[in-house]
């Protein structure tokens, strides 16, 4: 469990990012 935390942590912190971004974006256009 603790080793598929710190796999997903990083990825789902990445994504969140980037979909923030992305709406972000859309959102200003």
């Amino acid at each position: 469990m603790c080793a598929c935390r710190k796999e997903i942590k990083p990825l789902s912190i990445r994504q969140h990012k980037l979909i923030l971004h992305f709406l972000f974006q859309s959102f200003t256009d």
